[in-house]
C-alpha cells in the first residue's frame, strides 16, 4: 500500500471532541444568526418607535460589536 495514501487517526476520544467542537459551533452560530436577523429586522421600528438617529444606531451597533469580541477575546484569547 501507498504511504501517501495513509491516513493516520488519533485516538477516539479526539475525534468525538472535534465533533462535540463541531457541534456547539453550529449551534452557537445558528443562534446568533437567529438573533442578529431578527434584530436586523425589527431596527426601522425600533428606531422610529425609540426616536434614534443614524448616527445613534451606528454606535450602538459599534458598541455592541465592541463588547461581545472584547468578551470573546478575554474568554477564548487570553484563557481568562
Amino acid at each position: 500500500m501507498n504511504e501517501s495514501m495513509c491516513v493516520i487517526e488519533g485516538p477516539k476520544s479526539e475525534r468525538a471532541g472535534n465533533t462535540l467542537q463541531l457541534v456547539l459551533a453550529t449551534v452557537a452560530f445558528a443562534a446568533c444568526f437567529a438573533v442578529f436577523g431578527s434584530v436586523s429586522a425589527m431596527m426601522p421600528i425600533m428606531r422610529k418607535h425609540l426616536g434614534f438617529t443614524p448616527v445613534q444606531v451606528f454606535r450602538l451597533s459599534q458598541l455592541f460589536l465592541w463588547a461581545t469580541s472584547a468578551h470573546f477575546i478575554k474568554s477564548c484569547c487570553l484563557g481568562s
